[in-house]
């Protein structure tokens, strides 16, 4: 079992607070590589409520998926007022028109859209406890 502790005041830890609140169970994914001779883990969220038919979960702010998709959500800080989505995603169906079409995009069901507070944006930590700690594993969070 590892602990990862993420920002609360990042995308993923704003969405893991609400999960947590309304007793949504996640299942996340870690992720290890290697930049400039460095370990990094990143904490990827694979589904929300266990939805069958999709093959994982892309976040957006405003309308757009961070860094094209190469950010995860846990190093991806909104500001007040920013619309932050999630939607479990079809893979080979989608075709990355979220910020048109919103909901109504082929591929996709809609989980969240929730617009940023002021208190959301706080220096605090949260915990994710993953039973995995093995690249690419899932790892189940219960709330």
């Amino acid at each position: 079992m590892i602990k990862v502790n993420i920002n609360k005041n990042s995308v993923l830890g704003i969405f893991e607070n609400i999960f947590r609140e309304r007793s949504m169970k996640t299942k996340y994914f870690m992720s290890e590589f290697i930049v400039d001779n460095e370990k990094k883990i990143d904490v990827l969220l694979d589904t929300v409520d266990s939805v069958e038919g999709f093959s994982g979960v892309l976040g957006f702010v405003n309308g757009e998926e961070p860094g094209e998709g190469s950010i995860a959500l846990h190093n991806v800080y909104p500001k007040v007022g920013d619309v932050i989505s999630l939607v479990h995603v079809k893979q080979g169906i989608y075709q990355g028109n979220f910020k048109e079409k919103g909901k109504d995009a082929i591929g996709i069901k809609h989980i969240i859209s929730y617009i940023v507070k002021e208190e959301d944006i706080k220096e605090e930590f949260i915990q994710l406890v993953l039973e995995e700690e093995a690249s690419q594993i899932p790892c189940l969070n219960e709330n």
